[in-house]
């Protein structure tokens, strides 16, 4: 028998080559089209159905024509920015709208609670207007009226408010303050580290033999509920039954410090807000075993707003506290906020909130029990008729 020579099949380089790019490029394509599939905005929707919608694809050629074919060079981030700022302007509503990253540095800033420092306010001259609470400058022993005029040994008496502050905050573990004291100077070692904003002001006043605690909250940040826990414990061992809180010209902040501080009072089970939106509705109720039992009084004006309208209505309908003042500004609408790559935010409306009786505040706000006007006597002089009536309500 005649032996048959075997033929073997084979590939030149060439050919594996061309194999080996189309097996990528099949490969590059399957991936693509996994990812864009899988992956999802927070909204929920995939790139891919994105891209079904003609106009994201109008929008895509538009600005990849620009980007190649403007006569200048085109900064891609700030042509981004612009086209959300214009999306943003497009929905009509006020509250929902872009800010760069300066204006959402502030906005954290304001809302966020801490801070890294020591504990002070401190004045154009370096003096220092207000020691906090149970502040390292408290513990140090720092005073109010003194004033700063050395840092680290260093002489501070050309350096600006601004720059001062920083390079306080900046201090590592402890900072060496020179302190003026009338005539005295001391050197004061303090200690610094995070601390919480603070973002009320309380007392503790008598009137016709009886005490009343006054509580100001000046912002919703998301420390706020803890602080004003610490003074209610403080109102609670001073045997205070009779509070004023004080709201007026607080523009509001975080949902979930309203929630959190209305928590403290109402008793569980109480509703604090509704939401409404296109798709649901849904109560939110206190879900704490916390409560307390004073007598209460609001103080409200025409700058009390948002978070504040929503601990205004819950104390108000599911505790029965008595409001003076002058009608809320009525922001009824809840809005979320969207950070981008570049530090700067969107925040747009999900949906408007209801008081616990079912009203929704928005452009209507909230009218007070006892309407009352501020008392203007002239340029300089100003009485608080206001605060005098809540008083009044409380005392007789």
């Amino acid at each position: 028998m005649q032996k048959q020579n075997k033929k073997v099949i084979g590939f030149n380089i060439v050919e594996v080559i061309v194999i080996i790019v189309v097996s990528a490029i099949f490969t590059s394509i399957a991936t693509g089209i996994i990812v864009m599939n899988n992956f999802k905005s927070e909204a929920g929707i995939t790139y891919a159905e994105l891209l079904q919608d003609d106009k994201v694809k109008e929008f895509l050629d538009v600005y990849a024509d620009v980007l190649s074919g403007y006569y200048e060079n085109v900064d891609k981030s700030e042509a981004i920015n612009s086209a959300i700022s214009g999306m943003m302007s497009y929905l009509g509503d006020k509250y929902s709208t872009y800010l760069d990253d300066d204006a959402t540095n502030n906005l954290n800033d304001m809302l966020a609670g801490t801070y890294n420092g020591i504990g002070i306010l401190i004045n154009q001259n370096k003096e220092i207007e207000e020691v906090f609470d149970n502040s390292p400058a408290m513990a140090a022993g720092i005073l109010k009226g003194d004033k700063i005029v050395g840092l680290n040994n260093e002489d501070v008496s050309e350096l600006e408010l601004t720059e001062l502050t920083a390079r306080i905050k900046g201090s590592n573990g402890n900072v060496n303050l020179k302190i003026l004291r009338g005539d005295e100077l001391k050197d004061i070692t303090v200690e610094v580290k995070i601390l919480n904003k603070p973002a009320i002001s309380y007392s503790i006043d008598e009137y016709n033999d009886k005490k009343i605690g006054y509580l100001q909250i000046q912002t919703f940040s998301q420390t706020l509920a803890e602080q004003v826990k610490q003074v209610l414990n403080k109102f609670d061992k001073e045997n205070i039954d009779s509070v004023i809180i004080d709201l007026r010209g607080n523009g509001g902040g975080y949902l979930n410090a309203a929630t959190d501080t209305a928590s403290l009072f109402l008793e569980k089970g109480k509703v604090i807000y509704s939401l409404e939106n296109k798709n649901s509705y849904e109560s939110f109720k206190d879900e704490t075993d916390e409560h307390k039992n004073y007598n209460i009084v609001v103080l409200v004006n025409e700058g009390t707003a948002s978070a504040s309208e929503i601990l205004t209505g819950a104390l108000k309908d599911s505790y029965g506290v008595t409001i003076v003042g002058q009608k809320t500004y009525g922001k009824g609408k809840v809005q979320q906020v969207k950070n981008l790559s570049d530090g700067s935010m969107v925040k747009y409306t999900t949906a408007k909130w209801l008081r616990p009786n079912g009203e929704c505040v928005d452009g209507e706000g909230i009218k007070p029990d006892y309407e009352v006007e501020i008392e203007v006597v002239d340029e300089t002089t100003i009485v608080d008729t206001q605060l005098k009536k809540a008083i009044e309500v409380l005392v007789n």
